[in-house]
């Protein structure tokens, strides 16, 4: 079974219509979410079933156990004979159990001791991935998820796309500068990141009260 893994590279173009060859009573335990820039990836979301989000597209892959992913396409869903809704829904549920969440310090993954006075901002931000590290901004959307981290850091949220593959949450309290946070993703996303890597240009806001995840209104 041909598939892909490409870092860098945006959205698998290769198709393979995985309904031909496995049932979705067994393809469903490994379907799993990705969430990738809508813009940046227009042309091959063309090609694929996908949830618009913001300036995100939320898009479903069939997770090879030995590594790599197969792309669900639309041809799949229609020999499968379920619709987007229960593809999004199974997916989130798998994605969880194969990609569990990993949350921890940015000092703590830099390998910062806890009494480094050079910390800086560091000492306020957090990482949210999954485990291996692969597509884990998706983490973002796990039901629950986003609650859960606002009550345990105590507020509001930015949440600072770094990649495809984490984002960045800091409470909304600890940023005077909300615009200059955008003006650093941006230049970060030009100067250090592989253009698909590249998860937005935007800064995102949860809101715990509303129980709210949307982009801020002014970043253009």
């Amino acid at each position: 079974m041909n598939s892909c893994n490409i870092h860098g590279k945006g959205l698998c173009a290769e198709k393979v219509n995985l309904a031909q060859t496995m049932p979705y009573k067994k393809a469903k335990e490994r379907i799993c979410i990705r969430t990738v820039n809508h813009c940046h990836n227009r042309q091959e979301l063309e090609k694929l079933p996908y949830i618009g989000w913001e300036d995100l597209a939320i898009v479903f892959c069939y997770d090879v156990e030995d590594g790599g992913e197969i792309p669900i396409l639309p041809e799949d869903l229609q020999q499968w004979g379920i619709d987007l809704y229960e593809l999004h829904r199974n997916a989130l549920i798998q994605s969880r159990r194969i990609h569990p969440p990993l949350f921890a310090s940015l000092r703590e993954v830099l390998g910062l001791p806890e009494d480094c006075e050079d910390a800086g901002t560091e000492s306020s931000l957090y990482v949210l991935t999954c485990r291996k590290a692969f597509y884990g901004s998706s983490v973002m959307f796990y039901p629950g998820m986003m609650t859960y981290l606002a009550e345990r850091l105590g507020g509001d949220l930015y949440v600072i796309p770094c990649s495809v593959h984490e984002v960045l949450l800091i409470r909304k309290e600890e940023i005077e500068d909300p615009q200059g946070l955008v003006s650093i993703i941006r230049s970060i996303n030009r100067q250090e990141l592989l253009p698909g890597d590249i998860l937005s240009d935007s800064l995102y806001e949860y809101l715990a009260d509303r129980d709210l995840l949307r982009r801020m209104a002014w970043n253009g």
